[in-house]
This record gives C-alpha cells, sequence and structure tokens, in this order.
C-alpha cells in the first residue's frame, strides 16, 4: 500500500498540473481507499472532502455516487451518525433518479447504520430489509453481506443475541468475499459481541422487543 500511495501521489501531482479533474477525482478516491484500509478514517475523510471538492466541478454520476458513500461510510467509522445519514440520504436522491439499484443497496445499508447510530432501531431495521432485497436480486455478495450485518446489528442492539449471532454468521462469508478487510473485521467483533452476551446468560429478547421479520 504505501507503494501505491507513491504513485497515487505522483499521478494527483500530474494530473492537478493537466487540469483532469475526472482523472485526479479517482486518484484521490483511490489514496482514500489506503487511508481507509489503515484505519485512518480521519486521514480518509480529509481526502474525501477534497474530492467532493474536486467532484464539483465535474457532472459525472460515478464519481458523485462514489464520493457520497465513501463520506456516509467514514462518518460511521468516526461516530458522527448525523452526518452519515446526510451523506447516505444524498446518495438515495442521486440513486432513485438515476434508478440505479446497486446504488440504492449501498443508500438503504449505510441510512440502515446511521439510524441504528442514532438509535432509531425501526428506521434501522426498514432500510436494512430495504438494503438485502436489492442486493439479493442484484446478486452482489459483499453488499448483501453488509446489509445483513447491519440488520444483525439491529437485533443486537434489542437483545435478541440468537437472531444477532444468526445473521451475523450469515454474513461473515459474503463480506470476506468482498475483500474489504476493515468491514470483516467489524463483523467479527459484532460476532464476539453476540457470543459474549448469550455466554453471560442475558437470553433472548422478550417477545415485545424481538423485530420481525
Amino acid at each position: 500500500m504505501d507503494e501505491a500511495r507513491a504513485c497515487l501521489d505522483r499521478c494527483r501531482v500530474t494530473f492537478t498540473r493537466l487540469g483532469d479533474d475526472r482523472s485526479l477525482v479517482r486518484t484521490i478516491l483511490s489514496t482514500l481507499m489506503i487511508s481507509y484500509q489503515k484505519g485512518d478514517f480521519a486521514g480518509a475523510l480529509r481526502l474525501c472532502m477534497e474530492a467532493l471538492e474536486v467532484q464539483g466541478r465535474l457532472n459525472d454520476f460515478y464519481s458523485e455516487v462514489i464520493v457520497y458513500n465513501n463520506l456516509g461510510s467514514l462518518h460511521l467509522h468516526l461516530g458522527d451518525y448525523a452526518e452519515s445519514k446526510k451523506a447516505y440520504e444524498k446518495l438515495l436522491s442521486l440513486s432513485s433518479r438515476a434508478a440505479n439499484s446497486h446504488y440504492l443497496a449501498w443508500a438503504y445499508a449505510g441510512l440502515a447504520e446511521s439510524h441504528l447510530g442514532l438509535g432509531e432501531d425501526a428506521e434501522a431495521l426498514d432500510n436494512s430489509m430495504k438494503a438485502i432485497a436489492l442486493a439479493e436480486a442484484l446478486d452482489a455478495p459483499f453488499d448483501l453481506g453488509v446489509s445483513i450485518r447491519v440488520l444483525g446489528e439491529v437485533h443486537l442492539r434489542r437483545g435478541d443475541y440468537p437472531r444477532a449471532l444468526q445473521e451475523l454468521n450469515r454474513s461473515l462469508p459474503l463480506v470476506q468475499k468482498g475483500g474489504d478487510d476493515v468491514e470483516y473485521q467489524r463483523t467479527l467483533k459484532s460476532i464476539e459481541k453476540a457470543e459474549s452476551m448469550m455466554a453471560a446468560g442475558t437470553g433472548e429478547a422478550s417477545e415485545r422487543q424481538s423485530l420481525n421479520p
């Protein structure tokens, strides 16, 4: 990744000098992913804001949806759920206008996790189910895995630990296929938490608390 970063830094200088904003924004987004995979979410967010500024000079749908998806994800990792919600709402609007189911699945999964962070469990459940339905229809394993992981965390929040563990274990091999180590480790931690809560004898949530489906 260090060698990749050095190459991308050289590309960035060249594309800036040439005024090639389309290549520049994609270079910044690639650099952002290196910071993300290293766990430097604050650094990745700074790069994302730079990409957003450059993207504003373009009429490039692909770059725009990628920027807003990354922006939402980074705010999630930094615990700023109100800002992540705003970013995913923007992504939802863009994807809805373009009728792009793939990006819609990203938006709903991100919104679900944002709602979960804000303590809005019902909204989190609703959006996670929408994301799952879209990802299943698209046959997109990684997107499906992330959506199921969020659903598992909704059940974890509500105290339905057996159901949470079931969904989280179902999500793990799908997430692993995506090659995103940050997401994979996050799923593992959620599984460990669910197992720990069950081992502690806290039991299953009451029927009143349990979520359906």
